[in-house]
């Protein structure tokens, strides 16, 4: 401290001297730097303060010494910050002596003539560049800097509060005037600069108590402005300028980085709502809203759309997916998701702020959608002619029924569209009620049905029966599981008829009424189950978790989407009841319903048959005799030929061409329709009902039977043989890009491809056809589609997308042509889009979880999160697994992902740092280790300091992140390593890397946060 206050003595001794000898600036900096030792500032010996305390010791300043601090400056000598510490210590000046304060106002701004330009700065831009370029230091003083900064704001804000509290008792009204607009102008070109508005933020961050007084200060300012206006002292014009001014700046308090990319609303449409409503009502119908909310949400913020687009696009894809599913299974599907499940998802997305910040009434936005939607005439008229109804009126009487419009609105739309359609109404009624009325009106049927199965029927069991036997009548049945399906309700009705399936599998002493009963129930159940299980998936009846009979069978027996099941999942038999049962049905003998264990011949009858087949090929039977036994056996019960047919389902698949003609001719057996009087009560109804679920069946598993076997009405995708799978992926990717939506046929073809080839072939093989592409407006629908598409299996794709395809890319010298713009930012895009869409569609997920602990439906119906954390985490590297359940990590990727955090630490460290419980949860998730591994690989890649396309593809891809959102791009760079960062800005072109950079990607709850955020921004105008 010694050795510094005699510094301090003969520093002002020269300056004492340079002043009385009237030195140039050049030579007291001369004469400064020989007394400082190397390396050191004059900040240690507070030379800024000393220059400022003899500069400004009279009514007016010094210009002489003023001039040596600014030369000070220019030659980094002092720093800003210690300078701007010094000029906020002078809070008299503004009244008291004003010539002062506007040497300090023109010290603030005209510095940079001698920096940055041969003109005093007149820009934000100019004033940012001193700002930034002065502060040379490491980290900590760039922290200071922020400090400073937000001390010197706060310093001009008291200053115009004191001026307009003071100006009647003020003589230089003139000077102070213009003092007063100059503080202005300085907070202005402070808070419209990027690098220095995000400086100021952290100073906020760092320095509560002053931000609190600046915005007690602004507020007393705003208060005085409206309080003098009666007799007011300085001019109207000056006034409103620092109002409007003082607007500008409170408009940036807690937003200081402004949203990147185009402006919201640039895009009128967008495919990929498109496509992920198809997929959400045709996969999706039985899953919660939240998850595909959270994507649109997402989409609106990527895709910088308006929520009247957002609206649109949904509805619009509503109607198309009507049209198009017209006469099909899935029509019913598509009513109740437009009728019912539509009107719940605007109302969640009613609640959620818009991306774009605007404040317009949700009722205004959506009014605003559907004059939109009126423009696609020919959609509006091919669907009420489709559905033979109006199909918008039933929709916005929706709208009107959960408080999304008022009366008064829909009246409007449909004014307008009456006025406006070309349909030809017929004068004749309809003969059946549209499938929108019949939907709407099955909605609250569910619920009473519900309540109708709570009751106890185990002592009145033809009560019960009634009530099955009614549903299955008509089109009921399935107008009752598209009803449930909408509305969350299928797997508490399925529940319930697995309990009494399992009821009636008992047999405990009844009389033959009592077992006829019985096993009507049994049949009229299990065939419910399988149709729910065939048409909205097997978790809708296996998601409760229990160990009845039915939900074994479907798990081990029913064919799926994915085929027959192996032979050897198949349940076992007890071979003397087999060999009973055979006798039994030889002899031409009824099947009787007294005691007998239902659950029992659904085992053992199949077995049975294959004994029978095994005669039949050995001709020691004839046909005919099979034809009898056939016949005897699918007499009574219809659960019985399902199980038999499953059974052969199994077998044919893994038999030659040339052994299948037998089992192929039983399996039609079962196929043809029984005549003959009706043997059981029902019975009609049962054998429609068996009869789809063996079509479906056979379609699932068996092509040969798909011509003149499945329903006409539905479209079937079947990968050729002769054809490689890369051609044919070809043809259905330029099919969708071509026409900008998808229908089921596509959905079914990308299904089949994934399942044949594999995630990791097919995003390969999608990510090559998108870097075929040359035009820029090409690239874009394809970046559309491709996020789209890989909803299918959203996590997967994106998981081998970004663990193996980028890395293969980036690291193949002979692939880095791709990486070139247009096709190097289109895969950028494509990158950040999937893995938001990927973390999104797992916090949804996680949410739902915490709220209740059910199984998460599949999305697409292949495997679920559940599987995808079973696969990465619940075997060892060394335990062998199922050869379908493809392995999404090579031997090297899993060796490489076991690197700790510890290990990212040491390679630079991770940005966002997390609480030491939390790292071993989060470095565990595999798509964390991915993400991890593909930041260490783009800071190997910046760190070669060669401007090329991986470089360019790396900015490209922050830059996109940075798009997203602030939470999700938080969770994108959260594993960027600290060093990245300034390599980001140096091997980015001058201007073109954003500064919003630092701020995104840095925690600035963390005092280490603001230091690199602090450093990052300094940097970003050096």
């Amino acid at each position: 401290m010694e050795i510094i206050k005699q510094k301090q003595m003969i520093l002002k001794s020269l300056l004492l001297k340079a002043w009385r000898e009237r030195w140039s600036d050049v030579q007291w900096s001369a004469q400064v730097k020989g007394l400082l030792q190397k390396g050191t500032s004059g900040d240690v010996y507070n030379l800024a303060e000393m220059l400022l305390s003899q500069a400004l010791i009279g009514p007016s300043p010094n210009t002489l010494i003023l001039s040596y601090l600014k030369h000070a400056i220019s030659s980094q000598v002092v720093s800003y910050a210690a300078v701007l510490t010094s000029m906020v210590r002078y809070e008299d000046l503004f009244t008291s002596r004003p010539y002062c304060m506007r040497s300090l106002l023109d010290l603030l701004v005209s510095c940079a003539h001698k920096i940055r330009s041969f003109e005093i700065p007149d820009s934000s831009q100019q004033l940012t560049q001193w700002l930034l370029g002065s502060c040379h230091g490491n980290a900590e003083e760039c922290l200071i800097l922020c400090q400073s900064l937000l001390t010197a704001v706060f310093w001009l804000l008291r200053g115009i509060l004191h001026a307009l509290e003071k100006q009647r008792e003020i003589k230089e009204t003139f000077v102070i005037a213009k003092n007063m607009e100059m503080c202005s102008d300085v907070l202005k070109r402070l808070y419209e600069a990027k690098p220095t508005r995000g400086l100021l933020y952290i100073g906020r961050l760092e320095d509560a108590n002053t931000w609190n007084g600046i915005e007690q200060v602004l507020t007393s300012i705003r208060n005085t402005l409206i309080n003098q206006q009666q007799q007011p002292v300085f001019s109207k014009e000056l006034r409103e300028k620092v109002d409007r001014h003082l607007v500008e700046i409170q408009k940036y308090q807690n937003h200081p980085v402004s949203p990147m990319g185009g402006p919201y609303g640039a895009k009128i449409n967008s495919c990929t709502i498109n496509i992920i409503t198809y997929m959400e009502a045709i996969l999706n119908i039985t899953i919660d809203i939240q998850p595909f909310v959270d994507q649109l949400v997402l989409i609106e913020t990527i895709q910088k759309l308006h929520r009247s687009t957002v609206y649109l696009e949904l509805i619009r894809a509503s109607f198309i997916g009507t049209v198009d599913s017209a006469g099909s299974s899935d029509e019913l599907k598509w009513a109740s998701f437009t009728y019912l499940k539509v009107p719940q998802i605007l109302a969640r997305l009613k609640m959620i702020p818009t991306s774009d910040g605007n404040m317009v009434d949700s009722s205004e936005i959506l009014s605003d959608a559907l004059e939109q939607l009126l423009r696609f005439l020919p959609l509006l008229d091919a669907a009420d002619t489709k559905c033979n109804c109006d199909c918008l009126q039933y929709l916005l009487q929706e709208f009107n029924k959960y408080g999304l419009m008022d009366e008064e609105q829909v009246s409007k739309i449909l004014h307008r569209r009456a006025a406006e359609t070309q349909r030809i109404k017929s004068s004749e009624m309809p003969s059946t009620q549209p499938n929108a009325s019949l939907i709407l009106r099955a909605e609250p049927t569910v619920t009473n049905i519900l309540k109708t199965l709570d009751a106890d029927y185990s002592k009145s069991q033809e009560a019960l029966l009634g009530v099955l036997g009614h549903m299955m009548s008509g089109k009921s049945f399935e107008l009752i599981l598209a009803a449930a399906a909408a509305t969350l309700k299928l797997k508490k009705f399925a529940a319930k008829l697995i309990k009494f399936n399992e009821f009636a599998k008992q047999a405990n002493g009844e009389g033959s009424k009592a077992s006829y009963t019985r096993a009507l129930l049994y049949d009229i159940s299990f065939l419910m189950l399988c149709h729910i299980a065939q048409l909205y998936g097997v978790e809708m009846v296996t998601a409760n978790g229990g160990d009845s009979f039915f939900e074994n069978w479907t798990t081990q027996c029913l064919p799926d989407d994915n085929g027959a099941k192996p032979l050897e999942l198949a349940l076992k038999s007890d071979q003397s009841k087999v060999d009973l049962l055979l006798a039994t049905i030889n002899s031409g003998s009824e099947m009787k319903t007294s005691l007998t264990k239902w659950h029992e011949q659904c085992i053992h009858l199949p077995y049975v048959m294959q004994e029978v087949l095994n005669a039949w090929e050995h001709s020691a039977i004839t046909t005919d005799h099979v034809q009898k036994m056939v016949d005897n056996v699918r007499s009574r019960m219809c659960c019985i030929p399902v199980c038999i047919a499953a059974w052969l389902c199994s077998y044919i698949s893994v038999l030659g061409a040339s052994e299948r003609s037998k089992p192929l001719k039983m399996l039609q057996m079962f196929m043809v329709p029984l005549g003959g009087e009706p043997v059981m009560q029902f019975s009609n109804e049962r054998n429609i009902l068996m009869m789809n679920v063996m079509k479906k069946m056979c379609s699932n598993s068996l092509d040969v039977w798909l011509h003149g076997h499945s329903s006409s009405t539905d479209s079937i995708f079947i990968i050729p043989k002769t054809k490689p799978t890369k051609e044919v992926l070809k043809e259905v990717f330029e099919k969708v890009v071509h026409n900008g939506c998808v229908d089921k046929t596509v959905l079914m073809a990308m299904d089949q491809i994934i399942n044949v080839s594999g995630v990791q072939w097919f995003c390969e093989a999608i990510i090559n056809e998108l870097l075929s592409l040359n035009r820029k407006d090409d690239l874009q629908a394809a970046v559309e589609i491709i996020i789209a598409l890989f909803q299918v299996d959203i996590e997967q794709l994106t998981l081998a997308l970004t663990r193996n395809v980028l890395t293969q890319i980036l690291n193949d010298p002979c692939q880095w042509q791709n990486l070139c713009d247009p096709r190097g930012h289109a895969l950028a895009t494509v990158s950040v889009w999937c893995i938001a869409a990927a973390q999104t569609s797992q916090n949804s997920y996680k949410e739902a979880r915490e709220k209740e602990s059910l199984f998460k439906p599949l999305r697409g119906r292949k495997r679920g999160r559940s599987d995808v954390e079973k696969d990465d985490s619940g075997f060892s590297k060394d335990e062998s697994r199922p050869t379908k359940l493809r392995r999404m990590l090579s031997t090297a990727d899993e060796d490489n992902s076991t690197a700790t955090l510890a290990e990212f630490a040491a390679n630079g460290g991770i940005m966002r740092l997390m609480s030491h419980s939390q790292q071993p949860q989060i470095m565990s998730d595999p798509f964390n280790r991915a993400l991890a591994s593909l930041f260490q690989l783009f800071a190997s890649i910046l760190s070669e300091n060669i401007i090329g396309p991986r470089s360019e593809f790396v900015m490209s891809f922050v830059k996109e992140a940075l798009q997203c959102g602030e939470n999700v791009s938080c969770e994108i760079l959260q594993f960027m390593p600290v060093n990245m960062i300034s390599q980001l800005f140096r091997s980015s072109l001058a201007g073109t890397f954003p500064a919003d950079l630092a701020l995104a990607v840095c925690d600035l709850e963390l005092p280490f946060g603001r230091k690199i955020a602090a450093k990052m921004l300094c940097l970003s105008r050096r």
